[in-house]
């Protein structure tokens, strides 16, 4: 009877063990890093980059404090080229996060937190047709002290036969990277964060 009892409190011992390890362990966590994730996604841009992914709610909390958002999506292939324009801007400026936020699974579902955004940013964005406000990629977004210190969409509504390859000029390119610097210069030299977690 004794043995039984021993053998017993070993098994539900070792159930608990490993229930509590189980219980720890999450699953839905994606266990590629975001720049190399980034990398996968947009080809113009290599796995030495400083895009970090984010969500609606925390777009929010970065647009009452500080930050930098680059607001696209993968498919958008004008997107690819802002990626590699902020790429080497942060690199250059020492920006050590950008914010990347795929803001079309939201747009599509038309989530609370996505209309909260483009209420936020209800003085940047055009109207459509119908006469509503969406964010268009691709998209930067310079918050400083809760309030947009830069806005930049240059190329989410290029009309036309335009393609990304023949917009973008080595020219052009020059003249967007330089754009930038200034800007993370100026971020940098008035926020406290200094672009880091």
């Amino acid at each position: 009877m004794k043995k039984r009892t021993i053998l017993d409190l070993i098994i539900i011992f070792v159930l608990l063990i490993l229930l509590i390890f189980l219980g720890k362990k999450d699953y839905n966590v994606d266990k590629t890093k975001d720049n190399k994730r980034f990398d996968k996604e947009y080809s113009m841009v290599n796995k030495e980059n400083v895009f970090k992914y984010t969500d609606e709610e925390e777009v929010l909390n970065i647009l009452k404090t500080n930050g930098i958002i680059f607001m696209a999506f993968k498919e958008n292939e004008w997107s690819n080229y802002y990626a590699k324009l902020l790429n080497e801007a942060a690199k250059t400026t020492g920006i050590k996060k950008i914010y990347y936020y795929n803001f079309l699974p939201d747009r599509n579902k038309k989530s609370v937190d996505y209309k909260k955004i483009t209420e936020s940013l209800k003085n940047y964005l055009k109207k459509n047709d119908l006469g509503e406000i969406n964010l268009n990629a691709p998209c930067l977004i310079v918050v400083k002290d809760g309030n947009i210190y830069a806005y930049d969409d240059e190329t989410s509504e290029v009309l036309g036969n335009e393609t990304p390859k023949s917009y973008w000029t080595d020219e052009k390119m020059n003249q967007k990277l330089e754009q930038f610097k200034i800007i993370f210069t100026s971020f940098l030299g008035g926020t406290t964060d200094g672009g880091e977690e």
